[in-house]
């Protein structure tokens, strides 16, 4: 799905991939018979826009560590995507958070962090473009790059 916001001038522009999930059995397939009830849409709504994926900084420096509190967890139980951005707030250096206006935020969501779980939070600044990338405390799953410009 993709998602435009005008209110008088492009507000956000957003793109979501949706699956099948069954509450009890978990990611479901597509069958024959689910793709004939239920077809899927082609339509665009912004065709001249590029979505490139963000990348993980090479250079980036840990700036703190966070344990997913119950305030944080939505109704699928992981981690509330504003809370990424809160997380991106924090991990800037003080003289950036309060002297930079950020215009434009890009988040692209990984893996949604649990109720509990430790997250280490990166900060990078590449081309006046700041680089947060949030990660498992053992880093083997990314859960967020977050880019504020």
């Amino acid at each position: 799905m993709k998602y435009i916001m005008v209110s008088g001038e492009l507000c956000a522009i957003a793109t979501s991939k949706w699956t099948l999930i069954h509450l009890e059995k978990g990611l479901m397939r597509f069958t024959d018979e689910l793709v004939e009830k239920y077809q899927t849409e082609n339509k665009c709504t912004f065709d001249n826009y590029n979505f490139d994926k963000l990348k993980e900084p090479e250079n980036s420096i840990l700036t703190f560590k966070y344990t997913v509190q119950r305030r944080d967890i939505d109704i699928n139980k992981h981690m509330h995507n504003i809370c990424y951005l809160d997380l991106a707030y924090e991990s800037l250096p003080k003289n950036i958070y309060e002297n930079t206006s950020f215009d434009n935020v890009e988040i692209m969501y990984k893996t949604g962090a649990l109720l509990g779980e430790k997250v280490k939070c990166y900060y990078s600044n590449t081309n006046n473009e700041h680089i947060i990338t949030i990660k498992s405390e053992d880093e083997t799953k990314l859960h967020a790059i977050i880019k504020l410009y």
